[in-house]
């Protein structure tokens, strides 16, 4: 039976698989790296959450504080809207299947590192960085889980994505005025990025869309 505590640390862990949700804790490890988009890493997340959900269920509340009996019933809560938002279906099919999210994904670790990040400049332009090499990587995975977007959501990431070369631009000027010892680097990133963007916005999956 697990208690209280371990249950905690399970639940942190969970809810910080990603860099995207580290760097929205305050958390400063593994921030080099975007989310994984694919399928496999969705059912992962459910099964985890699930798991979570049944040893939630198993903690005697005896003894617990008011605030700790609290702290239970909204994890539950927050395991169990997640474990809908990534198994609900519509038009016969996962939403996943049917919502591209690169805009989203890349666009808000990134901005985020930028403009939000205490740690000192060099340390996040390093982790920018090597997000934007894992953008073509990203991309395969995304369209390894697209099957026929809705044309609402495709518009959604047009729009986003199209923000992302502004992006790029105002991180390559950043790290040049910060004097940053490797903008070489970020500057190859950033057109091995764009150049899979591109041929992303292109793909026909994009084009088959539900109205």
């Amino acid at each position: 039976m697990v208690g209280y505590d371990p249950f905690v640390q399970a639940f942190h862990a969970h809810f910080t698989r990603d860099a995207t949700q580290r760097l929205f804790c305050g958390l400063d490890r593994a921030l080099d790296e975007l989310p994984d988009p694919s399928r496999a890493e969705m059912d992962a997340k459910v099964a985890e959450a699930r798991g979570l959900v049944r040893t939630l269920r198993g903690i005697p509340r005896d003894g617990l504080s008011f605030d700790e009996d609290l702290d239970l019933d909204l994890a539950r809560l927050l395991l169990e809207a997640e474990i809908h938002d990534l198994t609900y279906t519509f038009n016969g099919r996962p939403t996943s299947a049917q919502r591209p999210t690169a805009g989203v994904d890349i666009g808000d670790l990134l901005f985020r590192m930028f403009a939000l990040d205490p740690r000192p400049p060099g340390d996040r332009l390093s982790d920018i960085t090597a997000c934007v090499e894992g953008i073509p990587g990203y991309l395969e995975a995304l369209l390894g889980r697209l099957e026929t977007p809705v044309r609402r959501w495709v518009g959604c990431e047009l729009e986003q994505i199209g923000g992302l070369a502004d992006l790029c631009a105002a991180l390559e000027g950043w790290a040049r005025s910060e004097e940053w010892s490797d903008p070489g680097r970020f500057a190859a990133a950033r057109v091995r990025a764009e150049a899979a963007l591109r041929q992303y916005l292109g793909v026909d999956v994009l084009e088959r869309v539900w109205a």
